[in-house]
């Protein structure tokens, strides 16, 4: 999930809100070598489909963003290892700088 952190708490609270069309890349770990890409939806949810089993860093590129507005300033779990069958959730709090 994305969302902008309005609280300034760097948690998803009521008064935080999801941003949609925000791209988000899964990249395999101690490389640049993007595996899979997503966007969020309305509600700031994305998904990843089809993603071998590995080890990976979850990436928002703050270009991806609102320029120099707002920015990443936490994503809860950046470093994900994938076993067959899993799922994991990962939030991305954007915030003003």
């Amino acid at each position: 999930m994305v969302y902008l952190d309005v609280d300034g708490n760097r948690l998803p609270t009521s008064t935080d809100q999801g941003l949609a069309n925000v791209g988000v890349r899964l990249v395999v770990a101690w490389t640049r070598d993007t595996a899979v890409k997503a966007s969020s939806d309305a509600n700031g949810t994305f998904v990843f489909g089809s993603v071998p089993v590995g080890r990976y860093t979850v990436v928002v590129p703050d270009e991806a963003l609102f320029g120099d507005t707002i920015s990443v300033v936490r994503i809860d779990t950046s470093a994900v290892a994938l076993n067959p069958g899993d799922t994991v959730q990962v939030q991305v709090a954007v915030s003003y700088p």
